[in-house]
């Protein structure tokens, strides 16, 4: 099994609930194509694990939804 590392650089695992209390009282917006919407629902699953009702989750609207 390959996996691929960049030379002198370490990255921590991803901790939800570090995550949580980093942007506690933050907005975040994701703005782009299907790009980021997939690392906003990435990042929304991988919440998930640590949060059982993401009070957000209403508020996330689809506006590509009304384009023909």
């Amino acid at each position: 099994y390959w996996k691929w590392k960049p030379v002198d650089c370490e990255l921590q695992s991803f901790n939800p609930r570090l995550f949580l209390e980093m942007v506690s009282g933050k907005k975040m917006v994701f703005i782009g194509d299907s790009i980021a919407r997939n690392q906003m629902q990435a990042l929304l699953c991988a919440l998930s694990q640590v949060c059982n009702n993401l009070l957000f989750l209403p508020f996330l609207v689809d506006l590509n939804k009304d384009r023909v």
